[in-house]
């Protein structure tokens, strides 16, 4: 009954082994976020993301720029801390609408010049 229990601990521990060692592999860096929703879409209440001069690091500006969302931010990554945060007005994904229907305008009134840059309304909280 030893042998057994012994041989039934050790594959357990051989199965269980790789997936608590691959648990820190899954943890992402705040720039493999940023390429994350590049790719895959923005959450609803991130304007956008950009590089803090001051900091040296990644900024992220929230619609709802709450501690909570903040810690919740942080606490997916593994330089978390690192991150700075500002308020936005509009999200993402309708910051990209505008810009979708002022690039249809241009495009069905080509005879008009005109020259647009979008940037995100930050407030620093």
């Amino acid at each position: 009954m030893m042998k057994m229990s012994k041989r039934i601990l050790a594959v357990l521990l051989a199965l269980l082994l790789p997936l608590l060692l691959a648990v820190p592999a899954l943890a992402l860096d705040s720039y493999e976020l940023f390429a994350r929703w590049e790719q895959d879409g923005y959450p609803e209440d991130v304007t956008g993301v950009f590089y803090n001069t001051e900091t040296k690091c990644l900024a992220v500006v929230l619609t709802e720029n709450t501690e909570a969302r903040q810690k919740e931010l942080r606490d997916t990554l593994t330089d978390g801390e690192t991150l700075t945060f500002f308020a936005g007005e509009y999200s993402h994904a309708q910051l990209a609408e505008c810009a979708a229907a002022i690039t249809k305008d241009m495009e069905e009134n080509a005879s008009k010049a005109c020259v647009i840059s979008v940037s995100p309304m930050v407030r620093s909280r």
